[in-house]
């Protein structure tokens, strides 16, 4: 097990964070959709969502996210350079973990899930397949997750 821990930022930041999530929260699940309000998955919300934090129109440049098909590791992959290039984003490899970093869960068949880190100490944001999107508790991962961290947060406010 990889124990997290949340880490601070600036006020700033924890608000536009909040503010984004604030128009996703409650979107419904549906697999392969991004429309905010409407319907998303897990993957498709934190596209949208850090869309949304770089003032991105999400509408013009939305890519095939479908997983059908395709392998889960080639999946992962392939969002983990469209994350790096969109959102400027870099592998983390320590434990500590600030608000709107990605963390992809992974397990023995390949990453499962993938959640935002919130604004609020322990929280993160994800799409659940029961309830779409919402915010939930976190302490512990099971395996080694992947960690993306934003290098421009300052574009975010």
């Amino acid at each position: 097990m990889i124990k997290l821990y949340w880490d601070n930022c600036s006020i700033n930041i924890l608000n536009r964070i909040t503010e984004v999530f604030s128009k996703w929260e409650n979107t419904p699940y549906m697999r392969d959709q991004l429309c905010r309000g409407i319907a998303c998955d897990c993957v498709t919300f934190a596209y949208g969502f850090y869309c949304d934090l770089f003032k991105f129109d999400y509408k013009i440049s939305l890519p095939k996210f479908s997983l059908y098909g395709i392998n889960n590791t080639l999946i992962i992959k392939k969002l983990i350079r469209l994350f790096k290039e969109k959102f400027f984003m870099k592998e983390w490899n320590r434990s500590t973990v600030q608000p709107g970093d990605l963390i992809a869960a992974r397990t023995d068949k390949g990453c499962r899930h993938v959640f935002i880190i919130g604004s609020e100490k322990n929280m993160v944001y994800h799409c659940n397949y029961d309830i779409g999107v919402t915010k939930s508790g976190f302490s512990e991962i099971k395996s080694k997750p992947y960690i993306l961290k934003s290098t421009r947060r300052e574009l975010w406010v």
